[in-house]
């Protein structure tokens, strides 16, 4: 390979590569831009992306929610039978 073929190589492969770059938008100098791509390219990572996100935010967001539309807690399932008011009746006529 001559000089002129190996430079010219180089300089094609590293065009390619920046031209590569560019393809798809950087994160952090345009995150709107990103997340459309993301949601068309990698709707996986996106998505589960966005529902890891969305359980912290309700986290702080459904108490109040809650509130304002006055739904309640339901009552407690009892984990024990309750013990009956009174005295107990002994049954009879069942001893051995």
């Amino acid at each position: 390979m001559t000089m002129f073929r190996a430079s010219r190589v180089l300089r094609d492969s590293t065009s390619a590569a920046l031209r590569h770059e560019q393809i798809y938008p950087r994160f952090w100098s345009q995150p709107f831009r990103y997340m459309r791509w993301a949601a068309r390219e990698k709707p996986t990572f996106f998505w589960s992306t966005i529902f890891g996100l969305a359980g912290p935010v309700m986290l702080l967001l459904a108490p109040p929610i809650k509130k304002y539309y006055n739904i309640q807690d339901r009552p407690q399932i009892p984990i024990t039978y309750p013990i009956p008011v009174g005295t107990r009746k002994i049954p009879e006529g069942f001893d051995d």
